[in-house]
């Protein structure tokens, strides 16, 4: 879009490479510089970065005028943003961070009987969290499990599989992780 700048951030506040993730940042002209009567807005500490990323740049608009979107992207060598999840949505593992989006696609390709799938972080002893994935289809746990095994590093591996009859989404058909990290029995399949 013209007059608009886009950059990809790294944990480090560092501007990423092409095809390489972390959260989008704009910059524009004709971007707001603030909250109407709520200048201090600006600056205000966006608590699930703390949480999940640890950044240091926790400012919905920082000092230079870029506005940190929340989302995790990635722009490719011709300019095209692509947009792949949300910061708050990363799970932190022993301090190394867990892309969720990246496990379900990688089930639901893999898995023809899988029709819907979620992966969140729960609560997981010395670990802090950990992934566990909830799917809706005929599928066997102890599958998916050893799948992800031998995908994915370590720290990327499933503490447990739920089957639901059904993935919980708001209207607009984004997952409802909170409740999948406490999930309700009802749900279950």
């Amino acid at each position: 879009m013209p007059g608009v700048e886009a950059v990809v951030i790294g944990e480090n506040k560092e501007c990423l490479e092409c095809n390489e993730v972390g959260e989008l940042a704009l910059r524009s002209p004709s971007m707001m510089v603030g909250y109407y009567d709520h200048s201090d807005f600006s600056l205000i500490r966006v608590s699930h970065q703390v949480a999940y990323l640890n950044l240091f740049y926790h400012f919905i608009i920082n000092p230079d005028g870029w506005l940190h979107t929340g989302d995790l992207a990635r722009i490719d060598e011709d300019g095209f943003v692509y947009i792949v999840g949300r910061v708050k949505d990363m799970i932190k593992v022993r301090g190394w961070q867990v892309n969720p989006y990246e496990i379900e696609e990688a089930i639901k390709e893999h898995f023809a009987d899988v029709k819907d799938c979620a992966v969140v972080g729960v609560e997981y002893g010395a670990d802090g969290h950990r992934p566990k994935a909830f799917v809706v289809g005929d599928v066997d746990r102890n599958d998916i499990i050893n799948f992800v095994k031998e995908r994915f590093i370590s720290y990327k591996h499933l503490c447990g599989v739920e089957i639901l009859n059904e993935i919980p989404r708001t209207p607009s058909g984004k997952i409802m992780r909170a409740k999948l990290s406490g999930c309700l029995n009802p749900l279950l399949g």
